[in-house]
C-alpha cells in the first residue's frame, strides 16, 4: 500500500494541503493540464493527516505487513 501527503508551509500564511491531484501520484498521471487544488489547513490537521499515514496495529501484524 502506498500512502502520501503533499503539504506546503506558507510561513505566516499557514499550511496548504494539496487535494488535487490526489496522492499518491503514479508516473504519467499528472501533466501540465492537471488541476491543482490547495486547501488552507492548520498545524493540527497536518499532524493528524501525517499520523493517518502510519500503519495501524492490524496492518503491522498481518501477513502482508512488515515484520515486527
Amino acid at each position: 500500500m502506498v500512502r502520501a501527503l503533499a503539504v506546503w508551509d506558507c510561513g505566516p500564511l499557514g499550511h496548504r494541503i494539496r487535494e488535487q491531484p490526489e496522492e499518491p501520484n503514479m508516473p504519467g498521471q499528472v501533466g501540465p493540464d492537471s488541476a491543482l487544488v490547495l486547501v488552507r489547513s492548520h498545524a493540527a490537521e497536518v499532524w493528524r493527516k501525517i499520523t493517518d499515514l502510519l500503519p495501524d496495529r492490524e496492518e503491522l501484524l498481518s501477513e502482508e505487513g512488515p515484520t515486527p
